[in-house]
């Protein structure tokens, strides 16, 4: 078990986009959604199926006053380096810009 991790872009209402880490491999006393038990013990996988996607997002959300409205899996290498700018960050679909 490495923690692999699956990104996601995430566009919200409001206009901002976030960038989270979707856990693939971890170790806990819970299964999160669309995961299985490994044999060795406390530790589970899972794939990024949009139902596992989607329940995280809406944990991950609830009770915050932005709300996500699209959402696309994205590879470490399609986030930007250059960070200065990260609050006006947009995702048209193919590229965060």
């Amino acid at each position: 078990m490495g923690n692999a991790v699956q990104h996601i872009a995430i566009t919200l209402d409001n206009g901002s986009l976030e960038i989270m880490s979707f856990f693939l491999d971890g170790r806990s006393d819970t299964l999160p959604r669309g995961a299985v038990w490994d044999d060795t013990g406390g530790t589970w996988t899972r794939k990024p199926s949009k139902e596992a996607v989607d329940d995280e997002i809406e944990r991950t959300y609830a009770g915050s006053k932005a709300k996500p409205t699209k959402y696309r899996l994205i590879d470490f290498a399609d986030i930007p380096t250059d960070r200065s700018n990260r609050a006006n960050w947009k995702d048209d679909g193919k590229k965060i810009g």
